[in-house]
């Protein structure tokens, strides 16, 4: 995928930081999640999880949620691979 960016050591700069709370705030929004919720605890620990695999861009990381919340990923390493 191009423009994609791998982390190789899981460390998340401020830019990065700026990436994950947009996905994070971009998801909630579109799916109804409030953000105190305990589902969206849930989607925080998979967003940080995928980025601690090493997915790093915004739309990968999202496209990677979606299939998850469509029911058409059985785990996030499954749509990782097709990333790299």
């Amino acid at each position: 995928m191009k423009g994609l960016f791998i982390s190789s050591k899981g460390i998340a700069y401020p830019e990065e930081l700026e990436i994950l709370s947009s996905v994070f705030n971009h998801f909630c929004q579109d799916h109804q999640i409030k953000p105190e919720s305990t589902e969206a605890a849930e989607l925080a620990r998979v967003i940080i999880s995928l980025f601690e695999a090493g997915l790093c861009e915004e739309a990968a990381i999202r496209e990677v949620l979606d299939s998850m919340k469509n029911g058409t990923l059985k785990r996030p390493a499954d749509s990782l691979a097709d990333h790299r």
